[in-house]
């Protein structure tokens, strides 16, 4: 294409010469409109930036976004998926903000400093506002377990690191951890700004140096990003989840579609074809995805292309899906969208905790209707006048700097203070502080076995250091909470032991999850230790594990997480669920046996769904239990009972001894607490008291002395 004078337009002057095409940022998008060829010359003359046109669907793409994503945390029926939102907002981002480097590269303009002062207009004053405000109301909301777990959080958003402090602190983003972070959202302000950190100065580059290879440079990076993140997915769902590298595609894909310029679709038909098409992929992720759909990766393709669709189909003012989206409710809800996606989640929080985590619908109601409320008022009162806009405050951008740099200091500040003081832990009373950080950690012996390695066949070391190692635990996470008691009961008899220990990997040989490839790694590891123990002197096996999750696949009620298909192959033949967790068993006690090893298998812990140290500090902050009672035998007992009789069975007709714990635990109800020390450390792991208190008792049948070490036959 060419001007009527015979110079060349490049692609970002065909942006500038088509009706339609987005160059605004923020709560208003902008398209420009079709100057003539001779005031379009004068303006890149005299460097002035041409005329902007209000483009209202893409307020209404902001609507969609922070809808789902209000929905999918509010629990709102068929609409688990809601949290595709965030991918929408990507791609959009992506889109509105290349067009605006774009153009301003093109026109000369361009500078860091003026690109990231938008940046802090756009996002530090209402950050900073939404922060401070629940800072002052957690003080009297939050416990000061969550209080502390908030203040870490803000420390990393001060920073622009959430994304990480979330990656490492809670892991899944469904989590039942996650779902208490009052700062859980900002996870996606992080990856964006990790994204325009680099991404600036890669336009710039292309721009000066290798101009006409800028489009295949962000594709390349698309592409690069989009295969590690599908190869990220099966490895560690968590990172592919909240590291900024492996979403930089979804940003790129909307950059690469504004560097693009594809022609304006002519016929409104088919504007409303593609348009329609958009919006169903994208409604269509939103009501058939779950926390337990693989995401992001290959199942966030379709969220993606369909926001590039309605983004396209947004060039036509009379495509159907234009007209839909510029709906007047619409557009208001994506002008405040930012404030919304920013205040809708803080008060969720609060009702989930007050609610053990099962608010009723008016509670949720309320909650959501106060985050419009409060989006409003940040949009009408911080957001706007920080832009600059007529009749906003004029600041300089001298002073956007200053104010961004007192801000994130003086939120690192109280949150340091409120870190350091355990959430201010003077609102409750201290022996209840004292039980809970009692309770929590995990033991430093624990520790210290969870990095032995089986290869190099030593591990750590448990009970008596004079004695040859003659006991070996062996087993999960849960295994590992057991070490500190079985550290003590081997000092009580005099005998030393060792333990290998890893998260997630029962000691059941040939057994994997099977929608889980990241713990792939247990088939190896499980050997490793096999073969081990085989090799070594030690005469005794404890076996110990999280046994009901392998039976079931599935957590107790409330607790949070997908269910697991787990299971064994053997040829050709594939069990799952209790048929597979007693072949695997089997396996791994005939292995032993046939060693000549004595094997002790613990039995099942009973799982309370619920962390038992946050609801008993909950219960010293808010004077009432919300949720906290002991779980009666009954509901334990329908769980535990057919998994004990499973390994019950497979040690009698093994030789192997089991040890059923639940009894010292349950009678009418399972305990939590004994004497103010809390049994466990979270809802399903034994705390170091815990431990100490009742593996002795379960263990003290056990005669090692007398086991004579031999072959099985």
């Amino acid at each position: 294409m060419r001007h009527r004078d015979g110079t060349k337009v490049d692609c970002v002057d065909q942006h500038l010469l088509r009706t339609g095409d987005t160059v605004g940022e923020g709560s208003c998008p902008y398209s420009l409109s079709p100057p003539s060829t001779r005031s379009y010359l004068i303006s890149m003359q005299n460097r002035t930036i041409p005329p902007l046109e209000y483009r209202p669907d893409l307020d209404g793409l902001r609507a969609l976004a922070v809808l789902a994503v209000v929905a999918g945390h509010a629990h709102v029926p068929m609409m688990a998926g809601g949290f595709v939102g965030v991918d929408v907002f990507f791609v959009l981002s992506g889109y509105l903000i290349t067009a605006i480097i774009a153009r301003d590269v093109e026109l000369g303009r361009f500078s860091f400093s003026e690109f990231y002062e938008r940046r802090a207009r756009r996002i530090l004053p209402a950050l900073f506002f939404m922060i401070s405000s629940v800072a002052v109301l957690g003080y009297f909301l939050f416990p000061p377990w969550q209080y502390k777990m908030f203040a870490s959080t803000v420390l990393a958003t001060s920073v622009f690191g959430s994304n990480i402090q979330m990656m490492i602190s809670t892991g899944s983003y469904f989590s039942a951890d996650a779902s208490l972070q009052p700062l859980l959202h900002t996870w996606s302000l992080a990856v964006e700004e990790q994204f325009y950190f680099f991404f600036p100065a890669l336009i710039l580059i292309g721009y000066r140096w290798m101009r006409r290879a800028v489009v295949a440079a962000v594709a390349a990076l698309c592409l690069v990003s989009f295969y590690f993140a599908v190869s990220a997915i099966p490895v560690n769902q968590s990172q592919a989840f909240y590291l900024p590298h492996l979403r930089a595609w979804e940003l790129g894909s909307g950059a690469l579609f504004a560097l693009l310029c594809l022609p304006k679709i002519r016929p409104t038909w088919l504007s409303s074809l593609i348009g329609g098409t958009g919006i169903a992929m994208i409604a269509s992720c939103i009501l058939l995805y779950d926390e337990t759909t693989s995401f992001p990766g290959l199942s966030a393709l379709p969220v993606v292309l369909g926001t590039l669709l309605l983004i396209y189909a947004g060039q036509s003012r009379e495509a159907k899906s234009t007209k839909l989206l510029s709906f007047g409710p619409c557009t208001w809800i994506g002008k405040i969208s930012y404030s919304l996606y920013l205040w809708h989640w803080p008060p969720l929080v609060v009702v989930y905790t007050i609610s053990d985590g099962q608010p009723g619908p008016i509670f949720t109601i309320g909650a959501v209707t106060i985050a419009f409320v409060l989006a409003w008022v940040s949009w009408r009162f911080v957001e706007t006048p920080f832009r600059g806009k007529a009749g906003g405050l004029r600041f300089s951008r001298g002073q956007i700097f200053r104010l961004s740099g007192i801000g994130i200091c003086s939120c690192a500040i109280l949150a340091f203070a409120i870190f350091i003081s355990d959430g201010i832990a003077g609102r409750v009373p201290k022996a209840a502080q004292i039980a809970f950080n009692e309770a929590t950690p995990m033991s430093d012996l624990e520790m210290s076995c969870r990095k032995a390695n089986p290869v190099d066949g030593k591990g750590c070391l448990l009970g008596s250091s004079n004695t040859q190692r003659s006991v070996a635990l062996w087993g999960d996470s849960h295994a590992g909470a057991w070490i500190p008691g079985i550290d003590v009961w081997m000092r009580d008899i005099g005998v030393s032991g060792t333990a290998f220990i890893r998260s997630a990997c029962p000691p059941l040989l040939g057994h994997e999850r099977f929608n889980d490839p990241g713990q792939a790694g247990c088939l190896s590891w499980n050997e490793d230790v096999l073969d081990t123990l085989v090799k070594n002197d030690v005469s005794t096996v404890i076996l110990a594990a999280r046994w009901p999750l392998s039976y079931y696949g599935t957590r107790v009620a409330p607790e949070r997480g997908k269910p697991l298909r787990m299971g064994l192959r053997s040829g050709n033949v594939t069990l799952e669920g209790p048929a597979a967790m007693r072949a695997s068993l089997e396996n791994t006690v005939r292995a032993l046996r046939v060693a000549g090893k004595q094997v002790i298998i613990i039995g099942s812990v009973p799982e309370i769904g619920w962390s038992v140290p946050e609801k008993y500090l909950d219960k010293a902050f808010f004077g009432t239990g919300y949720g906290y009672t002991n779980p009666p035998w009954s509901k334990v007992e329908g769980r535990n009972t057919p998994v004990d009789k499973l390994l019950s069975d497979v040690s009698e007709a093994s030789g192997a001894k089991f040890l059923p714990v639940a009894p010292y635990f349950c009678g009418k109800a399972c305990l939590t607490e004994v004497n103010g020390h809390l049994l466990y450390r979270d809802d399903d792991h034994l705390s170091e008291m815990g431990s100490v208190i009742f593996a002795p008792k379960a263990l003290s049948g056990i005669d090692i002395h007398s086991f004579r070490r031999g072959p099985e036959h």
